[in-house]
């Protein structure tokens, strides 16, 4: 089981999953929290819409663009390299 992140009000975040109309990938901002619930009031960039959403479907922006540019990939080992 993966550790549980608490997400705040005005955080960036990305959908890991495709979720109706909302493509996998899609970033909004936190509007509200339900931490108890570990549900997420989230408003998608270019929806009007805000969407409740589980914190298994989202994470945060950030972590997402540094494996975006490379720095989030494990380098590949030379045979015998701890």
């Amino acid at each position: 089981m993966k550790p549980t992140v608490q997400f705040a009000e005005g955080d960036r975040l990305i959908l890991t999953r495709t979720i109706g109309v909302l493509p996998q990938g899609t970033a909004g901002t936190v509007r509200r929290t339900f931490p108890l619930s570990q549900l997420y009031d989230v408003l998608f960039d270019g929806y009007k819409s805000i969407r409740v959403v589980h914190r298994d479907d989202l994470e945060l922006e950030a972590p997402v663009l540094a494996r975006v540019a490379g720095e989030g990939k494990p380098r590949n080992r030379a045979k015998g390299e701890r």
